[in-house]
């Protein structure tokens, strides 16, 4: 069990006979740090891929090429020829341990991170924890009656968003059955 790991396929070449998308290869795998928890969701922006984990999100750089010029002035692309050659941490403080919390739009990406109460967003070059300019009193509440803890929304529990491309915007829906009343009998 490796959850701090990304399994990918074989890289998909136009006119194949086979799908290359449906071959995993034993060596197609990369792992980020494991001490800032289990990798709970993967998103995208722009073509870029991102990874959340409890207290980590990162970028992962997938097929990243160079091109510079030879002494005769032709153009060299430069890479070592694997699908994800690293990732790259932008920050360590921050992470979302609820799966269905991240979102994204066009422009950027939103989730919340429940173990410190602040919704994040991160616009492609900055990462902002947009709950600390404004007064966010009732995430608190909303935090505390076990969504921490738990993030599965087919049993009524967890935090999901959703960017709403109609109206550009995003929109966020606490699950929670312990707050209440016809839950809390059993």
């Amino acid at each position: 069990h490796w959850d701090n790991r990304i399994i990918y396929s074989n890289i998909k070449i136009n006119g194949e006979n086979t799908d290359s998308w449906t071959s995993f290869l034993p060596n197609n795998y990369w792992d980020v740090e494991g001490s800032y928890g289990p990798i709970n969701a993967l998103t995208r922006l722009r073509n870029e891929v991102y990874s959340l984990q409890d207290r980590g999100f990162a970028r992962i750089l997938i097929n990243p090429v160079a091109m510079t010029n030879t002494g005769d002035g032709l153009p060299v692309v430069l890479g070592t020829g694997l699908t994800i050659q690293r990732h790259q941490y932008i920050g360590i403080d921050a992470g979302s341990k609820h799966q269905w919390s991240v979102t994204s739009s066009p422009n950027s990406i939103l989730f919340l991170d429940a173990q410190k109460a602040r919704v994040y967003l991160y616009n492609g070059s900055q990462l902002t924890a947009i709950t600390d300019s404004c007064n966010w009193t009732f995430l608190n509440k909303e935090l505390v009656y076990g969504i921490v803890q738990n993030d599965n929304p087919l049993l009524d529990k967890g935090i999901i968003t959703t960017f709403d491309q109609e109206n550009s915007e995003y929109l966020i829906t606490f699950l929670n059955t312990n707050t209440r009343p016809e839950y809390s009998k059993k």
